[in-house]
């Protein structure tokens, strides 16, 4: 039985109780980060942590607990004592209060299970799927999952990988738990609008910047990206995920490009 923490306490799975009056359960008022241990240390943890905090100012919740939360979630790993990396969320809710009032003491539960390996993908790469659909505050990291859910459905059934969101105008956005980048002609594109910032995004393009990458920021219709020359995924627990299909259709010569490949080791660095 895993351990947890629920508003600072640490208990079992079962022993967490939360109020059925909570805001989260009747309204869908909820924010969340996921990320992930690197030798027994949440990897990027501020970054995290920023945007746990820039989530709950978009939609109004008056979130105190941002350096505790970091600290709790640390120890929650800790008491686990997996035997390999974890995979840890923190998930934030309104707590108890009334329609239409604000939230002043937020729900507040760190959950973490062993991390899932992604290393036979990253060898061979995935297939996915695209799917027309645009999510509410795409801003914010809320818990608000329907249209994820819905995209994950579909690509099970295609056995599908990750199912890329595409908006009313053939934009691409993302994927349904990840960011989407491209290569054209040596340049990387990852979409700007209509996107969850990304943590793992945020440090592809820092590196490109220190090491002079080609990068452009924009949006890019779904043709364009059947046209690339190669495809990645990426997001905090499973890093860089090269795509070898896209409805189908091969991209590329179909295994992990050069491109995919230097920006997987710089953040393996």
């Amino acid at each position: 039985m895993n351990i947890v923490c629920l508003n600072g306490r640490y208990l079992k799975e079962n022993e967490a109780k939360i109020s059925v009056g909570d805001a989260g359960f009747l309204y869908g008022e909820g924010i969340y980060e996921t990320l992930r241990t690197v030798d027994g240390k949440l990897m990027n943890l501020e970054a995290h942590l920023e945007r746990l905090g820039q989530s709950a100012r978009i939609i109004g919740m008056n979130l105190k607990e941002i350096e505790k939360i970091g600290k709790w979630a640390q120890q929650v790993v800790k008491k686990n004592e997996f035997k390999s990396e974890a995979r840890v969320r923190i998930t934030v809710s309104g707590g108890v209060h009334g329609f239409g009032t604000p939230a002043e003491k937020p729900t507040i539960l760190i959950t973490a299970v062993p991390l899932a390996s992604v290393g036979a993908q990253r060898a061979r790469g995935v297939s996915v799927i695209t799917f027309l659909i645009e999510r509410p505050l795409p801003e914010a990291k809320t818990t608000f999952l329907v249209p994820a859910m819905l995209a994950r459905q579909v690509l099970k059934k295609s056995r599908a990988y990750e199912a890329i969101l595409v908006d009313r105008n053939g934009y691409v956005t993302e994927g349904s738990i990840s960011n989407v980048f491209m290569v054209k002609k040596g340049i990387i594109y990852t979409p700007k609008s209509g996107i969850l910032g990304g943590t793992t995004r945020a440090r592809i393009i820092e590196l490109a910047r220190q090491h002079k990458w080609r990068l452009k920021v924009r949006d890019f219709k779904v043709r364009e990206l059947f046209r690339a020359d190669e495809v990645f995924i990426c997001n905090a627990p499973r890093g860089i995920v090269p795509v070898r299909r896209i409805d189908g259709k091969i991209i590329g010569n179909g295994k992990m490009g050069e491109v995919t490949r230097r920006v997987w080791e710089g953040l393996k660095g």
